[in-house]
């Protein structure tokens, strides 16, 4: 399929593999006009068509072109590196990120290189506050709780997209179901995924060792969210 958007509007949202990248989507697809089109697994042979109308996942719609299309980016923060289209970068604290991966089991995690690209993508939300709007990142782990941050995020998005759009917060409840759900519930909570305890995986989990340097930044993207 030649994929085109009616508004002449595309956007990509790139993340490291189990960063929460899918709660993100399907909580802006659901914001935006009907229907809209998210490709997942973009860089697969077999990717993804996740269309959204009126809030809500539905079957593929061959009847119009997607009002806007979203393009999934999985991997390095580089992965958006030469498009023209706004970027939306999704970070999720370490220790939790660390814990879904290993809960995962079919992903072969090596630790370097996951570090490596970490740090680049808390590079950007470090870096974020000198760079309005030119691209947005998304703290899952703070956006998953708080609605004053979630609500200053989609501004942000709209700013870069040129639309003005209305707000609806429930969309957070939904999960998109690629990629096999949540590494911990599975498809569970479809439709309440905003119960999910999203923050406490890693109490469950033995994770390896953590550089300093990496803990430090987490510390200053997201505070200190840890119990331990």
């Amino acid at each position: 399929m030649n994929y085109q958007s009616k508004l002449n509007k595309t956007f990509e949202v790139v993340g490291i593999p189990r960063s929460g990248q899918h709660g993100i989507v399907t909580w802006l697809m659901a914001n935006l006009p009907s229907p809209s089109l998210f490709i997942n697994n973009s860089t697969s042979m077999s990717p993804d068509e996740c269309w959204y109308r009126n809030g809500r996942r539905i079957m593929m719609d061959m009847s119009e072109k997607p009002h806007v299309l979203g393009i999934g980016l999985e991997g390095p923060a580089s992965a958006a590196d030469g498009t023209t289209n706004p970027s939306v970068f999704v970070i999720r604290d370490v220790k939790n990120h660390m814990a879904s991966l290993i809960k995962h089991r079919t992903l072969q995690v090596n630790w370097d290189v996951f570090f490596r690209r970490w740090e680049a993508y808390a590079e950007l939300a470090l870096d974020y506050p000198s760079k309005p709007y030119s691209y947005a990142v998304v703290p899952f782990s703070t956006w998953h709780v708080s609605k004053s941050e979630r609500v200053e995020l989609f501004i942000q998005f709209e700013s870069m997209m040129g639309l003005a759009l209305p707000y609806h917060d429930d969309a957070r409840k939904d999960m998109m179901g690629s990629g096999g759900g949540s590494s911990f519930d599975g498809s569970k909570y479809v439709g309440c995924a905003d119960k999910m305890k999203v923050l406490e995986r890693y109490k469950s989990v033995k994770l390896p060792p953590i550089p300093p340097n990496i803990l430090e930044m987490n510390r200053e993207v997201f505070g200190n969210i840890y119990d331990s």
